[in-house]
């Protein structure tokens, strides 16, 4: 038998889970397109600390189950339900042949199952309940958008066929950085040469019980933590100011192509933060060349519009995620 590849293989999202730990009986598979991945299951392994007159180890114990791990893609105007499971709240609106899905942090987040299929060897690994611990993605001047995703995930199960053979593959036709454009404090500044954010969820991932065989019973959420960073060219203070003064900002990021209407290549995405403080940091001559400025910042909401921390309204053809 030759050694699997890693061209060959495929990672598949189930819809929702109506049961937790569960694949729902329609489940509604999508192709996720990625770059790499470390999604896994690992068992501790407990020393035996008994005394039995020789100083060979005892056997170990078997102890709790982990399954965690990240996956690196590239984001597409095609990857709503990664979106959902990173905001935990979707509303859908339209009639096709667009559609506009909007994001807000939800009270809970959803669980699903993500499949790892080596093709050619014919096994499918199943991670169970698994939820979303952290999502988020950087833009730069060029390039597509690196999205990068952590999960954690109750079991695994290793099976000869997939839970989803039908499968829906959108293909994959990432956003490109020449389709951004960045406002701050609802002004287009077109001097940022690097946006970066991560909206985390700080699940719990103790919830173990006896009699469970050492799996995670659930995967509770926690408070979310939202922050960045913006690089912006320095030839002005103004936003060194405002960091200086903890002055209320906002930011959004927008990715749209031809006319931005959700048709068909003509999707947008628009990222919202109402509410953030800049956090003050100096600018930076590490040579001769041009200087930047880089501030991290960090998302709340209190009183912000939208009712959110953090909103994404993505507008493309899919009339359900």
């Amino acid at each position: 038998m030759e050694q699997a590849s890693g061209g060959n293989a495929r990672i598949v999202i189930s819809g929702a889970e109506t049961t937790r730990g569960v694949i729902p009986v329609t489940p509604a598979g999508l192709v996720m397109p990625f770059e790499s991945e470390s999604l896994g299951r690992k068992t501790e392994l407990l020393k035996s600390n008994i005394i039995r007159s020789s100083r060979n180890a005892s056997k170990p114990s078997r102890g709790k189950r982990e399954v965690s791990g990240n996956i690196k893609t590239e984001l597409s105007p095609t990857m709503g339900r990664q979106l959902l499971m990173g905001y935990g709240s979707v509303v859908t609106a339209g009639a096709g042949p667009s559609y506009t899905h909007t994001f807000k942090i939800g009270q809970s987040l959803p669980y699903h199952t993500i499949e790892k299929g080596f093709t050619d060897l014919e096994k499918y690994f199943r991670y169970l309940g698994c939820k979303c611990n952290k999502v988020g993605y950087e833009v730069n001047p060029s390039g597509v958008l690196p999205l990068d995703m952590d999960f954690m995930g109750m079991d695994r199960l290793i099976e000869t066929e997939s839970f989803d053979p039908v499968a829906v593959d959108l293909g994959h036709d990432a956003w490109e950085a020449f389709e951004a454009a960045i406002k701050v404090g609802g002004n287009v500044i077109d001097t940022v040469s690097a946006v970066k954010w991560s909206l985390e969820n700080n699940l719990d991932g103790d919830v173990y019980c006896i009699g469970g065989g050492g799996k995670r019973y659930s995967i509770p959420e926690g408070a979310t933590v939202i922050s960045g960073s913006i690089t912006v060219l320095f030839d002005s203070v103004a936003l060194l100011e405002a960091a200086t003064n903890g002055t209320e900002n906002s930011l959004e990021f927008s990715l749209s192509r031809g006319t931005g209407d959700g048709t068909a290549g003509n999707e947008k995405l628009t990222q919202t933060f109402d509410e953030l403080i800049f956090q003050e940091q100096d600018p930076i001559i590490k040579d001769k060349k041009g200087i930047l400025l880089e501030l991290p910042w960090t998302a709340y909401w209190n009183n912000g519009p939208n009712g959110t921390s953090a909103m994404a309204v993505l507008k493309n053809t899919q009339a359900t995620l």
